[in-house]
């Protein structure tokens, strides 16, 4: 970004604009604070910018890279959900397992089909979890 005053560096070190060079503050390592990029200007609106700090090129790069890191994102949560998914499919054959098996012999255990169920599921999906 162009300084508003046309001055890079800090409050110490303070040099003007060269005209030759791209008009981008570039923030230096050691504190001193910025300095004027060292690439000739060639390009940008007003042919200020250098290949490099084109804003039109930075928004580009900028839009690759956050698709890249959404797709690697999305790819991973694909797997995750994929995952829990079929552990969640698991359960819920268990449960259907376990309402057909239990409702014969619930008269007997004075329980009703909803704890029996509830149980199982509860054991099967901590299982899952843990594995």
């Amino acid at each position: 970004m162009k300084p508003a005053n046309g001055m890079y560096g800090g409050r110490i070190y303070q040099k003007k604009e060269d005209p030759t060079r791209c008009v981008e503050a570039i923030w230096d390592d050691v504190g001193r604070g910025h300095y004027q990029c060292k690439n000739k200007r060639k390009e940008g609106p007003g042919l200020e910018y250098c290949g490099i700090h084109n804003p039109d090129k930075v928004a580009a790069r900028d839009a690759a890279r956050h698709k890249a890191y959404e797709e690697k994102r999305q790819k991973r949560w694909d797997v995750i959900l994929r995952e829990e998914h079929k552990k969640m499919d698991e359960v819920l054959c268990a449960i259907i397992e376990a309402y057909d098996w239990c409702s014969v012999d619930l008269a007997n255990r004075g329980l009703t089909p909803l704890d029996l169920v509830i149980a199982r599921a509860r054991k099967l999906f901590d299982a899952k979890v843990k594995s």
